[in-house]
């Protein structure tokens, strides 16, 4: 095998190894009407904020809604849900005061990069 090879075939072996970065924290967790503890996190690694002055980050809540992009807007305190599919966000919601979506607004805004 020659030298070339063997960087060719090291490159993609790097690049097939790689995944997106994750570093959950879990932010917030609260009983729901059933009794039972839901847990909300946030990856710290995909706080950033995009070029319209929204704090983008990725979300996880265990009870069974699952993974999922949102946006924060920091300063009107409120949280926005990001399509899948489109990439566009719905009209927001606002945070209220010590629900767990107030804990990830806290949160992200307090780490973004």
């Amino acid at each position: 095998m020659t030298i070339w090879m063997k960087v060719a075939a090291g490159s993609l072996i790097l690049l097939g190894s790689q995944s997106r970065a994750e570093n959950w924290v879990q932010v917030a967790s609260a009983t729901d009407d059933d009794g039972e503890t839901v847990a909300s996190s946030v990856d710290k690694d995909s706080i950033h904020r995009g070029s319209d002055g929204l704090i983008y980050f990725t979300e996880y809540d265990d009870d069974g809604i699952g993974e999922g992009p949102e946006a924060a807007d920091c300063s009107q305190r409120i949280l926005y849900f990001i399509d899948r599919t489109s990439g566009s966000h719905d009209s927001g919601t606002a945070v209220a005061q010590g629900s767990i979506g107030a804990a990830e607004l806290q949160y992200v805004c307090a780490n973004v990069p």
